[in-house]
């Protein structure tokens, strides 16, 4: 919640000044467990993030592992 009343605040001051501004949310968790990386790495270029935003995420991707835990009544399993 605190990060929408951060953006409603961002978007109101340029309002207020008569900037141009572009808001881009993805959804993280989602986008990355159901698209491919190279997808999501190639949206945020089109929406013209900083380049090195772009470059940072990408160099970031490589390192991201994820770790599955199924716990039920009688084990853990990984």
């Amino acid at each position: 919640m605190d990060l929408l009343m951060i953006s409603k605040a961002i978007y109101e001051d340029c309002r207020r000044r008569n900037k141009n501004i572009s808001i881009a949310w993805i959804d993280y968790q989602n986008a990355f467990d159901s698209v491919p990386h190279s997808w999501v790495e190639k949206s945020i270029e089109l929406v013209g993030v900083n380049s090195k935003i772009v470059r940072f995420c990408k160099l970031s991707l490589e390192k991201w592992k994820t770790k599955i835990i199924l716990k039920t009544n009688q084990s853990q399993t990984n």
